[in-house]
């Protein structure tokens, strides 16, 4: 037995590798298929609510300059695909955001691209810059609360060039962080039970721009587009009625 695989190790080697690459060959032409049905799937949603296409990509920062679509240190680009534009009860913005960062491991660089939906809105009136996620809507009775509220603890202790970190007493899971006039974000928090149907949302504000992602899953599909954008105008119209 030894002596045959002996004689036929390099052919079993040789049709070893030719699996794996027909296998990641068929992988690639899977997800280019299902992109490309992606892509035609939110071209006829965009013609059916009478909203602009453009399949890109481009630069995201030419949608609007703000921190997390312009190279910087960590930051090495950021590209705008599928984006649609139309009013949906409030002028808007929908697209998804490819974020290409640097990331260090075992001191080695590497480049990490992670997509998202994004909703994008320009306020009537400038916010202070803030970001917010809603992980989890439950309090601090249950074990996940109090593993958040633990790490909520911990997080206080950042730096304060990472911003304020704005705690809500029965809402462990609601991370907010002031970037800057913390008082004022806390005031545009107030009704903060306005998020307890929103968990697994992010909101991020940048002055005269509201960016609004779901963070599950990151990429929104077509059949999803409707109540996606439906509650990314509600949380628009939130803040832009707390502002005033």
């Amino acid at each position: 037995m030894s002596e045959f695989v002996s004689a036929w190790l390099p052919q079993i080697i040789l049709g070893a590798f030719a699996v794996i690459v027909a296998l990641l060959i068929a992988g690639i032409i899977r997800a280019l298929g299902s992109s490309k049905r992606r892509r035609q799937a939110l071209r006829d949603w965009a013609f059916r609510h009478g909203f602009e296409y453009a399949e890109g990509p481009m630069p995201a920062d030419q949608l609007a300059p703000i921190p997390p679509f312009q190279p910087g240190d960590t930051i090495v680009r950021a590209e705008a695909r599928n984006i649609t534009r139309g009013s949906h009860g409030a002028y808007v913005t929908i697209f998804d955001v490819a974020q290409t960062k640097l990331e260090r491991r075992s001191h080695r660089t590497f480049e990490q691209t992670d997509t998202k939906t994004c909703a994008l809105f320009s306020m009537p009136e400038t916010l202070p810059r803030f970001e917010f996620s809603a992980i989890f809507a439950g309090d601090e009775t249950t074990l996940e609360g109090k593993m958040l509220a633990g790490a909520m603890k911990m997080a206080a202790g950042l730096a304060p060039e990472h911003g304020e970190l704005i705690p809500f007493a029965d809402r462990p899971g609601f991370l907010l962080r002031a970037l800057e006039d913390a008082p004022r974000v806390k005031e545009l928090f107030r009704d903060i039970h306005f998020f307890d149907d929103k968990q697994s949302w992010q909101v991020n504000s940048y002055g005269k721009w509201l960016a609004v992602l779901a963070s599950r899953p990151f990429l929104v599909q077509p059949e999803n587009y409707d109540s996606f954008v439906e509650m990314a105008a509600k949380i628009y119209d939130h803040f832009r009625h707390s502002s005033s």
